[in-house]
This record gives structure tokens, C-alpha cells and sequence, in this order.
């Protein structure tokens, strides 16, 4: 979901991108807002005013059990696989590796007993960090004590691969606890989403680095940690059939004008 540097060139489908923004992005339906971020999900949306291009390679496999979520009522933002890749830069020259560690980020939009159950059996797994920011309060709560709680990080050699071994590593995304608690506040073409999500924020990280080495033994299930969670709190999925017409029928006449779905580049 997040870190992607694909970038949308095509000025079609940043002309869809500006529409989209300008106009049924600014529903305070809910759940017109979550069906917006399944479009997305699914590739129908090239961006989102809070990620301004498509889902990153390494969340692509989890887009199953994010539209799950969804239906639950919880609206994803940010997170990322778990990656553990070695390679070389040619124009750079620099050999590298990179670790990441799985995580998510999403919203709850209400404060009712099932949802305080959900964020109480989170806070308590010992297999997951996890940062609460309450938007009334303007408080954070957090199991850990890591001010910043490290999620991906890289080291690299110019001299060879063996090298890269000894190199210390550069810390790249990492979870702020109240810092990031209110990101969504920078982003001024998202109006409407700040005014109707008004409880918490949540942040769920697993424990370990991917490393290919040991099988990336000991790494958990993010998103899945999260739905047993979600089914163990009782939560009913009552946004599976949420709809938007107008967000179908923008993209339908997109569809029918240029033969293709709105992407990072559209053929010529």
C-alpha cells in the first residue's frame, strides 16, 4: 500500500486521477468511502488522495484479505509485505539487501463495543506492535516502547555483494507512535475522509525482518492476525455490499472511451 515508485505518466489517467479527487472523493458516505479504497485495492483506481499511485508489488498478494477488512468497516491506508531482496543497482553500482517487516494501518470510525474489543485483543497479542491514536483524545496507547518502532530497512556496497554484509544498516520507514497518529491531516485533497473518520488509528507490525535465510520463520500474518481479531470481537462485515454508483459510472465511461481501465500507463 504504500513506498510505490510507480508514478502515473499517462495524462489520461491523470486527468481521471484530478476528476476522481475533485469530485466523489469528497462523499461523507462511509461506505462510499470504503468502496472507493476496494476500487483501489483491485487496480480499477490508479490512486487515492492519500497515495498517489497504485498498491506497491509486495501488498498485491494481500489484496484479498484487505477487501475483507473493508467489509468490516476498517479503512486501510498504509502497510507493506514482508520482503527480504538482495540485488544490484546498475546505475548506482551499488549492491544492496533490504528487510521489511509486515505491517498495516487503518481507521475505525466508531467506538462501539465490538470495536473496543477488537483494539483491546490487538493491543494484546504478543506477536504484533501496535500504536491506538485516539483522534478525540489526541492520545496514542502502544504496547511497545519504541518511540520509533522500525518496519523496513537497507544496506548497501559499492566494492561487491559479500560487502553489503558488514555495512550498517540505514533505518527507512518506521512507526511513529503519536507522530503518525494524525498523517492523514497533511493531506489536503481528502477533505471529507478526516471528517467522517473521528476514533482511532491503528498501526499493526509484525516482530521479524523477512530474511530468506531461515524461511522467514517466526513472521506473522498481518492481515490475517487482524480479521481473527476482527471475527473474535464479534464485528459483523456490514460494508460487504456497499455501493457507489457514481464512482461505477465514472470509471464505466472512462472504460468505454478508452478501452481500458484507468492505470500507470495506458497503451497507445
Amino acid at each position: 500500500m504504500s513506498n510505490n515508485s510507480n508514478t502515473i505518466d499517462d495524462p489520461r489517467t491523470q486527468g481521471f486521477m484530478r476528476q476522481t479527487f475533485n469530485t466523489i472523493w469528497y462523499t461523507r458516505d462511509y461506505g462510499q468511502l470504503l468502496y472507493l479504497n476496494k476500487l483501489f485495492i483491485k487496480g480499477l483506481l490508479p490512486a487515492t488522495p492519500y497515495h498517489l499511485g497504485p498498491l506497491h508489488d509486495d501488498s498485491v498478494p494481500l489484496v484479498q484479505k484487505l477487501l475483507r477488512i473493508h467489509d468490516y468497516g476498517l479503512f486501510t491506508t498504509d502497510g507493506q509485505g514482508a520482503l527480504h531482496k538482495t540485488g544490484h543497482n546498475a546505475k548506482s553500482s551499488e549492491f544492496y539487501e533490504i528487510q521489511q517487516k509486515p505491517y498495516i494501518s487503518f481507521y475505525v470510525t466508531y467506538n462501539t463495543p465490538e470495536a473496543v474489543t477488537l483494539l483491546r485483543t490487538l493491543m494484546s497479542n504478543p506477536a504484533l506492535v501496535c500504536v491506538i491514536g485516539s483522534v478525540k483524545e489526541r492520545t496514542y496507547y502502544s504496547n511497545t516502547l519504541q518511540r520509533r518502532y522500525n518496519v523496513t530497512r537497507e544496506r548497501g556496497s559499492t566494492v561487491s555483494a559479500d560487502a553489503v554484509q558488514s555495512q550498517p544498516w540505514g533505518l527507512f520507514t518506521n512507526l511513529h507512535s503519536n507522530a503518525e497518529v494524525y498523517k492523514l491531516n497533511e493531506v489536503e485533497v481528502c477533505p471529507t475522509l478526516l471528517q467522517v473518520i473521528t476514533e482511532y488509528q491503528v498501526h499493526l507490525a509484525g516482530l521479524e525482518y523477512a530474511d530468506n535465510n531461515n524461511n522467514n520463520e517466526g513472521l506473522v500474518d498481518v492481515e490475517q492476525a487482524l480479521l481473527d481479531a476482527i471475527q473474535a470481537s464479534g464485528m459483523s462485515p456490514k460494508y460487504a455490499n456497499a455501493t457507489f454508483p457514481e464512482a461505477d459510472a465514472m470509471l464505466q465511461q472512462f472504460v468505454d472511451t478508452h478501452k481500458t481501465i484507468p492505470t500507470t500507463e495506458l497503451s497507445q
